[in-house]
């Protein structure tokens, strides 16, 4: 039979197809084998259910390699969803900061202190003599508390945007950010970004083994990550695996380019989420000629013979075989093989199909617009529908029914409802990627696997905001972002401070109430202005915070007078509280004598 004609996009597309290999959060612990479809019960009784007038034009039934017309009773085989979907950690009054404590484990911080004091007395040894200007002179070896804070600062330049990372330690008045600067020397972060580790490099096999894993400089992380992902979260029935693009232009050899996404060249992972967009399991991809590339391992033995990208399927799908899961897939990976193989592990699929995958005599089909063509072998539902331009869907897990759609003009069409449980369910990956570039805090590097380990810790938090959401919780990604961050920067857990934390930074952790100088010896105790001191105007002053620990911080009847001033304008009572850089809705701010201080309302 000739070859229909291709569209331009839909041969473009075509020629897209690519290898998938990298690192597999998933493996099969058992194989099972099945019994292939029986094709002699498929019953090709029917014509396509397409429109009456072309049913009258069908005099025969339509068989093509065991595709026949469904019956007008077609209902495919829903197997029971078994899966105990939910949070599976006890979450009671849990705050962002507890739920991103999921994931941010102490096994976690204490694989980036490791390895990145590690790193440091290895850059020592390579390079006994220093400059007399490098900035890595003084090296003192990380702790947790110090990464806390660091990780921290990264996830705040997502929140405060900046062209360079110098430019949040800028003292320019027009575009400081000073909170940078009192919680961590710029010196110092420079220093622990530059040793910022994953693995020991000593262990690594040289460049020329045939052995060698192309991310075994962040492996730990991604196999650390990737558990703590699967044991957080269980997702419900419909499931979906798409691709997402890190954007990165440096030289690494599995570095791809995909003129649909945003980034166009980048890293590549291949994620499985659920609607929401909870990264469950994901792979870097690694490149097609990947000497530890085995796919074979990580399925079962009867699935050795299906396609790369069928294989790769299976890898992600790997804890949810045989559970009822419905699976939402692209037409990367959509096959009527891999389909029939989910089929008998009890995994429906639903997914858009390439032209070349859906039989002959379904693209033969004539269809008129707002019509579907339709064709079935056993559980499996083949449909060509014209859109903008030609649909062709394959699915186990709906009828051949449709349903009405809104058009412009205030007409309706008949959309089949395979496409509409599509374009529910399949944009989880999507949705991810939209959440996390509004406070994108990657940043041009050589070293690949910084940036990458800097997106991964990303997508981290927006799983902990997920399970803030799906607990109950009303937090925007942002409002749950800035709590995440303070938590890291300000509170150290159950991580003891450093005793030497200058007070500027004092100043931004605590909310600071004024009071009278208690007496001395003196009948009036009195003590200088901290605001007129800065103006150089010498002012002394009988009210102070006493919570300030090393300078009480006294406050002139001035200043005292007009921040009770107006309180008494708003009907209000005002306490002086603290600088912070997170922004509180329920914060003001006030400018007096050129100092900024956060009102808060009290009732």
């Amino acid at each position: 039979m000739q070859q229909t004609s291709k569209l331009p996009s839909q041969a473009a597309s075509d020629r897209a197809v690519v290898n998938h290999t990298g690192y597999f959060g998933a493996v099969f612990c058992s194989r099972k084998q099945f019994p292939s479809v029986d094709e002699s019960q498929i019953a090709n009784t029917m014509e396509p259910s397409t429109s009456r007038d072309q049913r009258n034009e069908v005099a025969e039934p339509i068989v093509d390699d065991g595709w026949a017309t469904p019956p007008p009773d077609f209902v495919p085989s829903i197997p029971e969803f078994t899966a105990d979907a939910g949070i599976q950690l006890p979450y009671d009054n849990f705050s962002p900061a507890d739920f991103a404590s999921l994931f941010f484990t102490r096994d976690f911080w204490t694989l980036l202190v490791e390895e990145t004091n590690r790193m440091a007395d290895q850059f020592d040894e390579a390079r006994p003599q220093l400059g007399n200007r490098s900035i890595f002179h003084g090296w003192q070896p990380v702790d947790i508390p110090e990464m806390r804070k660091f990780i921290g600062i990264i996830l705040l330049s997502g929140l405060v945007h900046k062209s360079q990372m110098r430019s949040f330690w800028t003292s320019d008045p027009l575009t400081s950010t000073p909170a940078f600067s009192a919680l961590m020397k710029r010196d110092r972060f420079e220093q622990i970004m530059k040793f910022f580790h994953f693995n020991n490099n000593k262990n690594e096999p040289p460049h020329t083994a045939n052995e060698r894993d192309r991310l075994y400089k962040i492996r730990p992380l991604l196999e650390q990550l990737s558990n703590s992902f699967q044991k957080a979260f269980t997702p419900e029935k419909e499931i979906c695996i798409d691709e997402s693009l890190m954007l990165y232009k440096g030289g690494v050899i599995f570095r791809q380019y995909m003129p649909l996404k945003r980034a166009r060249f980048g890293i590549k992972m291949f994620c499985l989420t659920d609607k929401n967009g909870y990264l469950h399991s994901f792979s870097v991809y690694t490149g097609k000629q990947d000497p530890l590339y085995n796919v074979d391992s990580l399925v079962p033995q009867d699935a050795v013979n299906l396609s790369l990208t069928a294989k790769t399927t299976l890898a992600l799908m790997g804890p949810f075989l045989d559970k009822g899961y419905h699976l939402y897939i692209d037409n990367s990976y959509t096959s009527v093989a891999l389909i029939e193989y989910l089929h008998q592990w009890k995994t429906l699929v639903t997914g858009t199909a390439r032209c070349d995958r859906v039989p002959k005599a379904l693209k033969n089909l004539p269809v008129a617009k707002g019509q579907t063509a339709i064709l079935c072998k056993g559980p499996l539902l083949a449909q060509k529908f014209p859109d903008k331009k030609m649909v062709y869907m394959m699915t186990t897990g709906h009828t051949a029914r449709t349903m009405p759609r809104a058009r412009r003009g205030g007409t309706e069409q008949a959309l089949p409802v395979s496409i509409d449980s599509y374009n529910k369910h399949m944009g989880g990956v999507d949705r991810l990627d939209q959440l996390i570039e509004p406070y994108d805090c990657t940043r041009k590097t050589v070293k690949w696997y910084r940036k990458l380990a800097v997106h991964l810790i990303q997508l981290t938090v927006l799983n902990a905001w997920n399970l803030h959401r799906y607990s109950g919780g009303k937090l925007a990604v942002i409002g749950f972002l800035r709590q995440v961050v303070g938590n890291l920067v300000f509170h150290q857990g159950n991580f003891i401070a450093e005793p030497s934390m200058n007070e500027n930074l004092l100043r931004l952790t605590g909310r600071h109430f004024i009071e009278q100088i208690p007496a001395t010896a003196k009948e009036r105790p009195q003590k200088r202005c901290r605001v007129c001191s800065k103006k150089g105007v010498r002012r002394d002053v009988r009210y102070h915070c006493p919570d300030c620990p090393s300078k009480k911080r006294a406050l002139s009847a001035a200043l005292l007078q007009s921040i009770t001033h107006l309180g008494m304008l708003l009907g209000i009572k005002l306490h002086v509280a603290r600088i912070c850089c997170v922004h509180r809705s329920s914060f003001d701010v006030l400018l007096f004598s050129n100092s900024i201080f956060n009102v808060k309302f009290l009732k």
